[in-house]
């Protein structure tokens, strides 16, 4: 969904619903990751499974659950 395009952007919870119904999918079969915690709660109303990508290095492998996945380990980075 190009928010710019449809002429609604998040958080307005117009975008999420509108997305929903064209991938034809309901809340329940849907994960939602956000950078920004404001755009999370409509989300989260329409039933949508929320992750905020808060930088906490958790938030991969709590992603990896939801979707089934095995993370990779995780590499460090350089000095």
């Amino acid at each position: 969904m190009i928010s710019e395009r449809a002429g609604i952007a998040k958080p307005d919870p117009e975008i999420y619903r509108l997305t929903l119904e064209r991938m034809g999918l309901s809340g329940e079969e849907c994960v939602f990751v956000d950078d920004q915690a404001v755009n999370l709660p409509p989300a989260t109303a329409l039933g949508i499974t929320t992750v905020h990508a808060d930088g906490d290095p958790g938030y991969v492998g709590r992603l990896a659950g939801l979707l089934g996945l095995t993370p990779a380990p995780e590499t460090p980075r350089a000095a």
